[in-house]
C-alpha cells in the first residue's frame, strides 16, 4: 500500500462525505452545534493541559528564585555578621585604650598629689 493510499484511508475514517448534502437547516444547525461543542471540549482540554504545564513551570521558577534569594540573604547575613564583629572589636579596643589612659591619668594625679603633700 502506498503512502497516498494510507493517507486517503486515514482521512476516510475522519471525515466521511455524505452521498447527498442535507438540505434541512435544523439538521445542519444541530450538526454545527455538536461540532462546536466538541471543538470547545477539545479546546478546553488543550487549555487545561497547557495551563497546568505553565503553572508547573511558574512554580519551578518561583522555587528557583526563592533558592537564589535565600542564598543571597545568607551571604548578606554573613557579611553583616563579619562587619558587626569587626565594628565591635574596634569599639572594645577603643574602650580598652580609653580605660588605660584614664587609669594612667589617675595614677599621675595620685602621684602628683602624693609628691605635693609629702615632698613639697
Amino acid at each position: 500500500m502506498g503512502l497516498l493510499q494510507s493517507i486517503a484511508k486515514a482521512l476516510q475514517g475522519i471525515a466521511p462525505h455524505p452521498a447527498q448534502p442535507e438540505a434541512d437547516p435544523e439538521h445542519v444547525d444541530k450538526l454545527v452545534a455538536e461540532k462546536l461543542a466538541e471543538a470547545r471540549k477539545v479546546a478546553d482540554s488543550f487549555v487545561d493541559q497547557n495551563v497546568q504545564k505553565l503553572k508547573g513551570e511558574a512554580w519551578a521558577m518561583v522555587d528557583e528564585l526563592e533558592r537564589r534569594l535565600d542564598a543571597k540573604l545568607d551571604q548578606l547575613e554573613k557579611r553583616l555578621d563579619e562587619r558587626l564583629k569587626r565594628e565591635l572589636y574596634w569599639k572594645l579596643t577603643g574602650l580598652k585604650w580609653t580605660l588605660i589612659f584614664v587609669l594612667l591619668a589617675t595614677l599621675v594625679g595620685i602621684g602628683y598629689t602624693l609628691v605635693q603633700r609629702y615632698w613639697l
